[in-house]
């Protein structure tokens, strides 16, 4: 048999080949693709063997490569199916995490201990000042009165535990403002 022009096999099997592949396939360029390798491997064969081989020999390489592409999706699709089940079930975690996570208890335990270590820190008269007009919401002037101190010396010491808190609550101190109004609200209620 004289020598084997790939361009005369192309235009007799390209498109038979292409429509049998993408019958199963259905995928224009996996098609093309295993159309144009098994066309190929057919035409290497016809080279090598220098016999007539028959068309059933390219069927055959045309089913065994969508099969062997078919196994690979499919192979595919399933590793794909586990990672999005576990990227799902991760990110389902994540948001029941977040979700359940409740601000005032999370940060309330610790603010509220480094509140009492800072109080218990500061002298007794600048600790009694801080709580009455924190916690009982005496106005200055009332403190004043009470306590025999100027008005400006009760003002000092105000000032002077705030400080002190705000050192303590540093790294909490976005969550202490949320807690101190979360506190306001439960107050007002």
């Amino acid at each position: 048999m004289a020598e084997i022009d790939f361009d005369i096999i192309y235009k007799s099997s390209y498109r038979k080949s292409f429509l049998f592949v993408k019958s199963y396939i259905h995928d224009d360029m996996a098609s093309e693709d295993i159309a144009m390798e098994s066309l190929y491997k057919y035409w290497k064969i016809l080279r090598e063997n220098r016999k007539e081989v028959s068309e059933k020999y390219l069927v055959s390489i045309l089913k065994n490569s969508a099969i062997s592409y078919l196994r690979r999706q499919s192979a595919h699709r399933n590793a794909m199916d586990a990672i999005s089940e576990s990227y799902r079930k991760d990110l389902e975690l994540r948001l029941n995490s977040i979700t359940s996570c409740d601000p005032e208890i999370l940060f309330s335990d610790e603010i509220r201990k480094i509140y009492r270590k800072t109080m218990e820190s500061l002298p007794a008269k600048t600790a009694m000042i801080f709580e009455m007009r924190k916690n009982d919401r005496l106005p200055v002037k009332q403190i004043a009165r009470i306590t025999g101190i100027s008005e400006k010396t009760v003002e000092y010491h105000i000032t002077k535990a705030i400080k002190a808190l705000r050192s303590g609550l540093s790294e909490y101190l976005p969550a202490f403002i949320v807690f101190c109004i979360i506190m306001k609200i439960k107050s007002e209620l």
